[in-house]
Protein backbone atom coordinates (compact mmCIF):
# COMPACT_ATOMS: atom_id res chain seq x y z
CA UNK A 1 0.00 0.00 0.00
CA UNK A 2 2.85 2.39 0.82
CA UNK A 3 4.43 1.75 -2.59
CA UNK A 4 1.18 2.55 -4.38
CA UNK A 5 0.76 5.75 -2.37
CA UNK A 6 4.35 6.74 -3.11
CA UNK A 7 3.88 5.96 -6.81
CA UNK A 8 0.74 8.10 -6.94
CA UNK A 9 2.61 10.95 -5.24
CA UNK A 10 5.47 10.48 -7.69
CA UNK A 11 3.06 10.57 -10.63
CA UNK A 12 1.82 13.98 -9.57
CA UNK A 13 5.33 15.24 -8.88
CA UNK A 14 6.82 13.70 -12.01
CA UNK A 15 4.23 15.18 -14.30
CA UNK A 16 5.38 18.57 -13.05
CA UNK A 17 8.98 17.50 -12.45
CA UNK A 18 9.59 15.72 -15.75
CA UNK A 19 11.28 19.00 -16.46
CA UNK A 20 13.11 18.62 -13.18
CA UNK A 21 13.10 22.20 -12.02
CA UNK A 22 11.48 25.57 -12.64
CA UNK A 23 13.91 28.40 -13.31
CA UNK A 24 13.30 31.47 -11.14
CA UNK A 25 15.94 33.58 -12.89
CA UNK A 26 18.03 32.84 -15.95
CA UNK A 27 21.25 33.43 -13.99
CA UNK A 28 20.26 30.67 -11.52
CA UNK A 29 20.38 27.96 -14.19
CA UNK A 30 24.08 26.99 -13.82
CA UNK A 31 23.80 26.73 -10.02
CA UNK A 32 20.53 24.81 -10.23
CA UNK A 33 21.91 22.42 -12.86
CA UNK A 34 24.98 21.74 -10.73
CA UNK A 35 22.83 21.08 -7.65
CA UNK A 36 20.66 18.42 -9.34
CA UNK A 37 23.37 16.50 -11.19
CA UNK A 38 24.16 14.25 -8.20
CA UNK A 39 20.51 13.10 -8.17
CA UNK A 40 20.22 12.42 -11.92
CA UNK A 41 21.28 8.90 -12.90
CA UNK A 42 21.54 6.80 -16.02
CA UNK A 43 19.38 3.68 -16.40
CA UNK A 44 20.88 0.75 -18.22
CA UNK A 45 21.10 -2.97 -18.82
CA UNK A 46 24.04 -5.03 -17.58
CA UNK A 47 25.02 -8.30 -19.25
CA UNK A 48 28.41 -9.69 -18.22
CA UNK A 49 28.51 -11.87 -21.36
CA UNK A 50 28.06 -9.07 -23.91
CA UNK A 51 30.48 -6.50 -25.28
CA UNK A 52 30.14 -3.86 -23.99
CA UNK A 53 28.78 -5.26 -20.73
CA UNK A 54 26.55 -2.24 -20.04
CA UNK A 55 24.17 -0.26 -22.21
CA UNK A 56 22.61 3.11 -21.29
CA UNK A 57 18.88 3.11 -22.10
CA UNK A 58 17.48 6.13 -20.24
CA UNK A 59 17.60 8.69 -17.45
CA UNK A 60 16.11 8.73 -13.97
CA UNK A 61 16.33 10.66 -10.75
CA UNK A 62 16.73 9.64 -7.12
CA UNK A 63 13.66 10.13 -4.90
CA UNK A 64 12.38 9.34 -1.43
CA UNK A 65 14.92 7.92 0.99
CA UNK A 66 17.68 7.77 -1.65
CA UNK A 67 17.11 4.09 -2.44
CA UNK A 68 14.48 4.69 -5.13
CA UNK A 69 14.85 5.98 -8.68
CA UNK A 70 11.99 7.37 -10.79
CA UNK A 71 12.17 6.88 -14.55
CA UNK A 72 9.84 6.34 -17.48
CA UNK A 73 8.01 3.01 -17.78
CA UNK A 74 9.02 2.66 -21.43
CA UNK A 75 12.69 2.73 -20.37
CA UNK A 76 12.33 -0.42 -18.23
CA UNK A 77 9.80 -2.20 -20.43
CA UNK A 78 12.71 -3.68 -22.40
CA UNK A 79 12.65 -7.48 -21.99
CA UNK A 80 15.70 -8.81 -20.17
CA UNK A 81 17.46 -12.01 -21.21
CA UNK A 82 17.18 -14.18 -18.09
CA UNK A 83 19.36 -16.94 -19.59
CA UNK A 84 22.23 -14.44 -19.79
CA UNK A 85 21.29 -12.97 -16.38
CA UNK A 86 20.68 -9.48 -17.69
CA UNK A 87 19.79 -6.95 -15.02
CA UNK A 88 18.74 -3.34 -14.87
CA UNK A 89 21.42 -1.07 -13.46
CA UNK A 90 21.62 2.54 -12.39
CA UNK A 91 24.76 4.45 -13.37
CA UNK A 92 25.98 6.78 -10.64
CA UNK A 93 28.61 9.39 -11.51
CA UNK A 94 29.86 10.54 -14.89
CA UNK A 95 32.07 9.41 -17.71
CA UNK A 96 34.34 6.40 -17.29
CA UNK A 97 34.27 6.68 -13.48
CA UNK A 98 30.52 5.98 -13.22
CA UNK A 99 29.63 3.07 -10.96
CA UNK A 100 26.91 0.51 -11.65
CA UNK A 101 24.25 -0.34 -9.07
CA UNK A 102 21.84 -3.21 -9.63
CA UNK A 103 18.23 -2.11 -9.64
CA UNK A 104 14.88 -3.89 -9.47
CA UNK A 105 11.63 -2.54 -10.87
CA UNK A 106 9.21 -2.22 -7.94
CA UNK A 107 6.32 -0.38 -9.61
CA UNK A 108 5.21 0.47 -13.13
CA UNK A 109 2.42 2.81 -14.19
CA UNK A 110 2.06 2.44 -17.97
CA UNK A 111 -0.81 4.93 -18.13
CA UNK A 112 1.46 7.75 -16.94
CA UNK A 113 4.70 6.20 -18.30
CA UNK A 114 6.33 6.07 -14.86
CA UNK A 115 8.41 3.44 -13.12
CA UNK A 116 10.05 3.16 -9.74
CA UNK A 117 13.30 1.23 -9.24
CA UNK A 118 14.93 0.14 -5.97
CA UNK A 119 18.70 0.31 -6.09
CA UNK A 120 21.27 -1.77 -4.20
CA UNK A 121 23.89 -0.17 -2.00
CA UNK A 122 23.97 2.93 0.17
CA UNK A 123 21.38 5.66 -0.40
CA UNK A 124 22.03 8.37 -2.98
CA UNK A 125 21.14 12.06 -2.78
CA UNK A 126 17.41 12.42 -3.57
CA UNK A 127 16.32 15.18 -5.92
CA UNK A 128 14.45 17.88 -4.00
CA UNK A 129 11.16 18.35 -5.81
CA UNK A 130 9.26 21.60 -5.75
CA UNK A 131 5.53 21.87 -5.25
CA UNK A 132 5.37 25.18 -7.12
CA UNK A 133 3.02 25.37 -10.06
CA UNK A 134 4.50 25.53 -13.53
CA UNK A 135 2.51 27.72 -15.88
CA UNK A 136 2.33 27.71 -19.66
CA UNK A 137 5.12 29.94 -20.92
CA UNK A 138 7.33 29.50 -17.81
CA UNK A 139 11.01 28.81 -18.48
CA UNK A 140 11.92 25.30 -17.38
CA UNK A 141 15.00 23.12 -17.61
CA UNK A 142 15.65 19.40 -17.65
CA UNK A 143 18.77 17.35 -17.13
CA UNK A 144 19.54 13.97 -18.65
CA UNK A 145 21.90 11.98 -20.82
CA UNK A 146 21.01 12.78 -24.43
CA UNK A 147 22.86 10.67 -26.96
CA UNK A 148 24.42 8.74 -24.10
CA UNK A 149 25.62 5.99 -26.42
CA UNK A 150 27.54 8.61 -28.40
CA UNK A 151 28.49 11.29 -25.86
CA UNK A 152 28.90 9.00 -22.85
CA UNK A 153 27.56 9.40 -19.37
CA UNK A 154 27.75 13.18 -19.13
CA UNK A 155 24.64 15.06 -18.01
CA UNK A 156 23.32 17.89 -20.13
CA UNK A 157 20.81 20.53 -19.04
CA UNK A 158 18.47 22.17 -21.53
CA UNK A 159 16.32 25.23 -20.94
CA UNK A 160 13.01 25.65 -22.76
CA UNK A 161 9.69 27.40 -22.37
CA UNK A 162 6.69 25.33 -21.37
CA UNK A 163 4.69 25.03 -24.60
CA UNK A 164 1.70 27.29 -25.06
CA UNK A 165 -0.36 24.38 -26.38
CA UNK A 166 -1.81 21.82 -23.98
CA UNK A 167 0.19 18.62 -23.55
CA UNK A 168 -2.28 15.85 -24.33
CA UNK A 169 -1.95 12.27 -23.08
CA UNK A 170 -2.82 11.02 -26.55
CA UNK A 171 -2.90 12.42 -30.05
CA UNK A 172 -6.13 13.81 -31.31
CA UNK A 173 -7.31 12.34 -34.56
CA UNK A 174 -7.67 14.87 -37.38
CA UNK A 175 -11.28 15.56 -38.23
CA UNK A 176 -12.48 15.77 -41.79
CA UNK A 177 -14.12 19.05 -42.64
CA UNK A 178 -17.16 18.72 -44.75
CA UNK A 179 -17.24 21.12 -47.76
CA UNK A 180 -20.82 21.94 -46.86
CA UNK A 181 -19.93 23.17 -43.37
CA UNK A 182 -18.58 26.56 -44.57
Amino acid sequence: MARITMLKQLMVLCLAATFYFNIAKAEDLPATAASVEASVVGIGIYNRLSKPTSKLIGTGFVVGDGELVATNAHVVSVPLNSEQRERFVVFVGTGNTAKKRHADVVEIDNVHDLALLKIEGPPLKPLPLSDSKVRIGDPIAFTGFPLGDILGLYPATHQVLLPVFPLLPHRQKPRKISPSSN
